[in-house]
């Protein structure tokens, strides 16, 4: 059985601020106010009844632009309190985030669907802005209502979370998930292709690194990257290697940092490259539901607003679907005597 873990998000897009949003903002409505004042300036030197007009509009406008500034300052200051990343003034609890290479705000809905029926096992509405901590818990919830010992999960690269994968293998479940490709900054000009953690093999019996120019990167010590415990492996050899502008702008050199549970995703690396196959059965297995929600349904957009309404709204629409793939695999009388 292969639960296909997939992202469905939906709403309206506008009244969504980030501290960055609120700032521009004020700093646009300063740049207007200083450029009204020097036009109340100007009007000195007109005629008296064309200066009255403009001091008179112009006046409105500051004002409106004065009040709109309170409010961007009050709307900034309850985000510094409630700790969040955003606030929306449309739904409090939707969310900008990536929707179709657009931003949008919305909402965030998980789905697992099973590979046998296409049925939608279970769902849940988050406003996370990705999915990079929903693999386990809808994993493991997946696990629960099969009532099975074993299950294999395809996921897209959006859920890779090396904490989240060993969640799930430690609770018996066989993530298939296509590692993301390493990407270099736009803002460093590298003169040819840099040279990835990829590129440098991994010998486990001596537990050493070796680089694509034949050096040796030994284990030095461990430390904490990003939360993690990572293994640290570097090489004296950088400073004279012909490759070092190509490897790396470190002045100590290039430094390779191993997950010290490293061995789990180069397992799940192998199993991805072995079964291209099943892990692309993920498109076909999410993508069918998800379409029929959205266009067969019409439900690309949520009606509702508030998390706890849309979950609402979004469980009227999975069970609508799934009652319809039931009917399309035993029929409305199969159905009927089911019930």
């Amino acid at each position: 059985m292969i639960a296909s873990i997939k992202t469905f998000i939906c709403h309206s897009k506008k009244k969504n601020f980030n501290e960055a949003k609120l700032k521009k903002r004020l700093k646009e409505i300063a740049e207007k106010i200083d450029g009204y004042f020097k036009e109340l300036e100007d009007n000195d030197n007109r005629e008296a009844h064309v200066k009255s007009l403009d001091a008179e509009e112009l006046a409105e406008k500051i004002d409106l632009l004065k009040k709109r500034r309170e409010e961007y300052h009050e709307l900034l200051r309850k985000l510094k309190e409630s700790g969040e990343s955003q606030i929306s003034l449309t739904d409090p609890d939707s969310r900008a985030m990536v929707n179709n290479q657009r931003i949008e705000v919305c909402y965030n809905v998980q789905i697992t669907v099973d590979d046998k029926h296409k049925l939608i096992l279970d769902h849940e509405v988050t406003n996370e802005v990705n999915d990079t901590n929903q693999l386990s818990k809808m994993s493991k919830r997946a696990k629960e209502i099969l009532e099975v010992d074993e299950l294999g999960v395809l996921a897209d690269k959006g859920y890779f979370n090396s904490v989240e994968i060993k969640e799930c293998v430690d609770n018996g479940i066989i993530p298939y998930i296509p590692e993301p490709k390493p990407t270099s900054s736009k803002k460093i000009n590298v003169p040819e292709r840099p040279f990835y953690k990829n590129e440098f093999r991994y010998e486990k019996q001596r537990d050493v690194y070796i680089c694509p120019a034949g050096f040796e990167l030994p284990f030095r010590n461990r430390a904490e990257h990003h939360g993690r415990v990572m293994k640290l492996y570097k090489t004296t050899e950088c400073a004279n290697c012909q490759f070092k502008s190509k490897c790396t702008r470190n002045p100590r050199g290039q430094i390779i940092y191993r997950w010290e549970h490293e061995e789990i995703l180069e397992e799940m690396k192998k199993r991805v490259e072995n079964n291209r196959e099943k892990v692309k059965k993920r498109q076909w297995l999410v993508e069918h539901p998800f379409g029929t929600l959205k266009r067969a349904f019409n439900q690309g957009y949520m009606l509702m607003k508030g998390i706890e309404k849309v979950a609402g709204e979004i469980c009227l629409s999975i069970l609508a679907y799934n009652i319809k793939r039931v009917i399309n695999i035993v029929g409305l009388k199969g159905l009927i005597l089911a019930l």
